[in-house]
């Protein structure tokens, strides 16, 4: 969507929900989304997603090799 109010919103709640499983690189990149969001910016969204993308699945990868058998 082209709705910055909307990526605003979702990327604060994902920056928080990440900040507080210790996934810092997510939480990092959500703040940049959060902050595109509330100014509009949406030029360089696709990309910022697709790194979010990354960090997630780098995080889960992670999470997987510590906690799961």
């Amino acid at each position: 969507s082209e709705d910055g109010a909307s990526i605003f919103r979702t990327a604060h709640a994902i920056k928080s929900m990440s900040a507080n499983i210790g996934a810092k690189k997510i939480a990092s990149i959500s703040t940049k989304i959060e902050i595109d969001g509330r100014n509009g910016n949406l030029q360089n969204m696709l990309l910022r997603l697709e790194n979010l993308n990354k960090a997630y699945m780098e995080f889960i990868s992670k999470f997987k090799l510590e906690f799961v058998d």
